[in-house]
């Protein structure tokens, strides 16, 4: 039996070894390998001229293909709408009247509001 190569850092190891001396990589599929490399045969496809075994893929032409259009350096802006600055402004508004009736119930005294109320 031959000895073995390790695939990882090309050191020979001795036949009955399972892992390789120098790196400790697996040397259980060298003597599969080996195996498989003395049992295959290689058959070559015969020449028969200027054939060949690759797809030949159409380069297309340029001339159709459409570039892209200049840079002019120069671009429109974009305006937003004042709706949603609006909105915002609007949401914001309510949240605070909710939250201030909302205080104005709960945690004020009655005092207190019948202060506030008769000065209306």
């Amino acid at each position: 039996m031959a000895n073995k190569t390790c695939p990882d850092c090309g050191a020979v190891n001795e036949p009955t070894d399972l892992f390789c001396r120098e790196c400790g990589a697996s040397l259980a599929m060298v003597t599969a390998a080996n195996q498989n490399q003395q049992t295959a045969a290689f058959t070559p496809i015969p020449n028969t001229g200027n054939t060949s075994t690759m797809a030949v893929v159409p380069v297309p032409d340029q001339s159709t293909i459409a570039p892209y259009p200049p840079y002019t350096g120069v671009y429109e802006p974009v305006y937003e709408s004042p709706r949603g600055a609006v909105l915002g402004w609007l949401a914001a508004t309510l949240i605070v009247i909710v939250i201030g009736l909302f205080l104005w119930a709960t945690v004020f005294s009655d005092s207190v509001r019948d202060g506030v109320t008769g000065i209306f």
